[in-house]
């Protein structure tokens, strides 16, 4: 079966779980920016979690279906509608041969994902069917999706009697808006930065900027001096790694962000709270909150 994008929406891209073992060679995973609500949607098409599926940014894309296909969508709030009538987020559906799926601009948050039983069948590409968009490789011919795409997905027919249907309990749905509290440990350049200056940016507000990408979320708000300079030997960096620019502004990076850097680190967030930050769009006002390693490992556990 497939699917026809007969629009593209503001940037809709092919992910999955992400490719591993290839840093040393400059390819960061490219996994899903929000992981909890990728996985989430995964869960409900009762799919194997490195298929692949559409990220959705700001505003979604149209959706045919050249088949019935049980479908859901994870993320945040985009009033998704399939011929017309609205649809439940956070659930599987039974979506028909020549229905078509409509999405509203995303109001809170930044993206939604739209899951497949069976999920996208594109080529894999070092293990991942992942888009990284700087090197054109994996996804949908390495980029964005256009009208006209044609998208292959690994379904067989499904009839009525397929669906039994199912949701994600309220309590496990995340609630989005517009102010981001980030939790992040020290380091691990914190020596370059005077305890003054540590203390500034885990006291400060941050506002994304329209620069900010799946690359790295770029934050505008107080300068962050450093000791003796920000540049550093280059070394490897890490999704949710905060560098601090030449003009002292907080760099987070993200899921496509570069395998080395040579900006002092102050802090790094936690895994989980990327998912948090993956969702804040441009204009949202972040803060950092400092916690312990521990207690990081703890979170996880």
């Amino acid at each position: 079966m497939s699917i026809e994008i007969l629009e593209p929406g503001l940037l809709t891209l092919v992910v999955d779980g992400g490719r591993f073992g290839y840093r040393r060679l400059g390819i960061p995973p490219s996994d899903a920016m929000d992981l909890y609500a990728y996985e989430m949607a995964i869960i409900l098409t009762n799919s194997r979690i490195e298929r692949a599926v559409l990220e959705i940014n700001v505003i979604g894309p149209t959706v045919r279906f050249n088949q019935g296909c049980i479908i859901a969508i994870t993320g945040a709030e985009c009033a998704p509608k399939v011929d017309g009538k609205p649809v439940l987020m956070w659930h599987n559906l039974l979506v028909r041969k020549g229905s078509v799926l409509r999405f509203e601009p995303i109001a809170e948050g930044c993206r939604a994902y739209l899951a497949f039983r069976g999920g996208i069948d594109v080529p894999e590409v070092l293990g991942s069917r992942s888009t990284f968009l700087p090197a054109g490789i994996g996804g949908h011919e390495g980029r964005a999706l256009k009208a006209g795409d044609i998208l292959p997905i690994d379904c067989h027919h499904l009839s009525s009697g397929d669906y039994s249907g199912g949701c994600i309990t309220p309590s496990a749905i995340p609630t989005y808006g517009s102010e981001h509290v980030i939790r992040a440990i020290r380091g691990p350049q914190d020596e370059c930065f005077a305890q003054s200056a540590i203390q500034l940016f885990f006291e400060s507000t941050y506002t994304v900027t329209p620069r900010s990408d799946r690359t790295g979320y770029r934050l505008e708000g107080p300068s962050i001096e450093t000791k003796a300079g920000r540049d550093i030997i280059s070394q490897g960096t890490v999704p949710g790694a905060i560098q601090i620019t030449g003009e002292g502004k907080p760099l987070v990076i993200m899921r496509d962000g570069p395998t080395v850097g040579g900006y002092a680190k102050i802090a790094t967030v936690i895994s989980g709270d990327i998912n948090k930050l993956a969702q804040a769009k441009p204009g949202d006002s972040v803060r950092f909150e400092e916690i312990a390693l521990s207690d990081a490992y703890n979170l996880i556990r």
